[in-house]
């Protein structure tokens, strides 16, 4: 069975920024990897396919905080993981405006 595990994430003091995220994958290549994007209650899927490489990454440039799973992963031997083998939530936190700014030192250092 293939397996994914996403990892990575960031917490953003300004506007635009950006981060990669990384998704280690076992089984055998070429693999289909679609993660959710989940972000102020909504949720979008993204599927990717022809990955030909065991790690896999992407940059994200999200203006809210956003958090990033893998939902499903099939593999070249014709095998999808199991849900115990999809692992790992990578968080991207941006600041609202606001509260989050009456904190001086929440960017800082």
């Amino acid at each position: 069975m293939p397996t994914g595990t996403i990892s990575g994430g960031a917490d953003f003091c300004s506007l635009p920024s950006s981060t990669i995220l990384s998704v280690s994958l076992t089984g055998k290549s070429p693999y289909s990897l679609t993660y959710n994007t989940t972000s102020n209650g909504t949720s979008t899927s993204t599927t990717i396919s022809g990955i030909e490489s065991d790690i896999y990454t992407f940059t994200v440039s999200p203006s809210v905080t956003t958090s990033y799973s893998i939902t499903a992963l099939h593999d070249d031997n014709n095998l999808d993981a199991i849900s115990s083998g999809m692992t790992g939530t990578a968080k991207v936190t941006v600041p609202t405006l606001g509260l989050s700014y009456s904190n001086a030192s929440y960017c800082q250092g």
